[in-house]
């Protein structure tokens, strides 16, 4: 048990929700689609950010369950942990989701991440010319300029 409250610790400040896979992508598409691409957003997107969340695909082995059944690993749960300052925005965001409310697609401020702006030569872009689907390479790598 000491194990589990030493995490737990290590967490303070931060809030974690636990989904079925398909119900955690639906659940950051809506916090994301309901409000700007703000700081809030760039936290939720991006892994460098300050505060950034982590989100995670956990595969799951049935026999964990079925202790008499062999292991069968399937990707069963996604984490969420963010920030809990972030909750009052995410709550705001998820009811404005349920209205039937999003904001129109615009330009991320990347600027805490160092990411550069597209169109900017010598970096990699996914949205810029040569980026998308050509930007990366058939093993899952990104191709870099």
């Amino acid at each position: 048990m000491q194990v589990m409250a030493e995490w737990v610790e290590s967490r303070r400040g931060w809030m974690l929700i636990d989904f079925p896979v398909d119900s955690g992508l639906a659940f950051l598409s809506a916090a994301a689609n309901a409000g700007p691409r703000d700081a809030f957003y760039v936290r939720m997107t991006h892994w460098a950010a300050p505060d950034a969340w982590d989100v995670k695909i956990k595969p799951m082995d049935a026999a964990m369950f079925r202790e008499d059944q062999p292991s069968h690993f399937g990707l069963r749960l996604l984490q969420v942990s963010f920030p809990a300052y972030d909750l009052p925005e995410l709550t705001r965001r998820l009811h404005e989701h349920a209205a039937g409310r999003t904001v129109p697609p615009a330009p991320a401020d990347w600027s805490t991440v160092g990411r550069w702006p597209p169109g900017r030569p010598g970096r990699f872009n996914p949205g810029d010319a040569g980026g998308g689907a050509a930007g990366w390479s058939g093993t899952g790598g990104r191709a870099w300029a």
